[in-house]
């Protein structure tokens, strides 16, 4: 069983913000090691060191202020997630976790930090230098430009992250199997 994530996060033009991001989204599709799509989840994150969304950060994800407002903090998104692979017959302390290159590893790792959780993901697939592996090329694509290269169309909203969990599940679809 495999969990492919895409997570979405605080951001700002201003780059004196870099590295202050915290996750507002976990998208998440639940797959067997085909890459057959078992269920996916969309669990919205609220943030609380920087809990105002910036302009930037609305426009790029689509995200609006009221939904990070109403939404969970981050230990309970972490119990709904586990919970989710429980659900469906796995266990999140032994599932292949892969996600469009190391950012949203890094990212759970640092809110794992942040909120004192601990990191329940043994193994990390990172699917975009597995893309660039099998296809013999230095170059990393973009989730987009994979698509496109591989005759799919984006399905969804970009840069929310159920919509980017989805797609690189039909590019592993695709590539992969």
């Amino acid at each position: 069983m495999k969990i492919i994530i895409d997570l979405e996060a605080t951001c700002w033009e201003d780059p004196a913000m870099r590295g202050k991001n915290e996750i507002i989204e976990i998208g998440a599709v639940l797959t067997d090691d085909k890459y057959n799509k078992i269920d996916d989840i969309c669990i919205m994150v609220k943030p609380i060191n920087n809990p105002q969304l910036s302009e930037f950060c609305i426009g790029l994800t689509s995200i609006t202020q009221d939904m990070v407002d109403s939404a969970v903090e981050f230990p309970e998104a972490m119990n709904q997630l586990s919970g989710f692979v429980t659900n469906n017959g796995g266990n999140i302390w032994d599932i292949d976790f892969e996600s469009w290159g190391n950012y949203d590893r890094n990212q759970f790792k640092k809110d794992c930090e942040l909120h004192d959780y601990v990191y329940p993901f043994d193994r990390h697939t990172n699917i975009k230098q597995k893309y660039s592996d099998i296809l013999k090329t230095r170059r990393r694509y973009g989730l987009g430009k994979a698509l496109r290269k591989e005759g799919l169309t984006f399905e969804g909203t970009a840069h929310r992250g159920i919509d980017d969990a989805n797609n690189m599940v039909r590019i592993a679809q695709k590539v992969f199997v």
